[in-house]
């Protein structure tokens, strides 16, 4: 039986002030992250993200660094293949919910999508000089 090979990525992701400097290095380490990431899922390989210090990970930094895996991945091949090293539970639980969330949601369409498509095809059915301008979303 073949083992799978597990890739170690290190992460430094402390955003300890909020200049535009220390964002943009922020912001570059997830998009780093999500590259590595998805090079060794492409190898089939398992990767350990080991973050370094204490980590602060916003809802931004998650979308760009775990959430576009979802558009190649499904949710049960992450959670194999993927391991979060020295990140504290509440950080955890927030990637694990928002990859779920993500992945349970990512056939369905959204709800500003579908009340768009309800306010157009509505309209469609009047007249131009009968629409009621102030109702259009768009």
């Amino acid at each position: 039986m073949k083992t799978k090979k597990i890739s170690k990525v290190d992460v430094e992701v402390n955003l300890n002030s909020y200049d535009f400097k220390s964002y943009e290095k922020y912001k570059k380490e997830a998009i780093r992250v999500n590259k590595e990431i998805m090079n060794e899922f492409k190898k089939n390989n398992s990767v350990d993200v080991v973050f370094r210090g204490k980590p602060f990970l916003s809802p931004t930094f998650i979308e760009t660094a775990f959430v576009p895996i979802l558009k190649e991945y499904d949710y049960e091949y992450i959670k194999d293949h993927l391991v979060l090293t020295n990140i504290s539970p509440t950080a955890f639980e927030n990637v694990k919910e928002r990859l779920m969330f993500e992945s349970e949601n990512k056939n369905k369409v959204p709800k500003s999508e579908k009340m768009m498509n309800f306010e157009f095809s509505r309209q469609r059915n009047k007249k131009f000089n009968e629409i009621d301008w102030n109702t259009v979303i768009g």
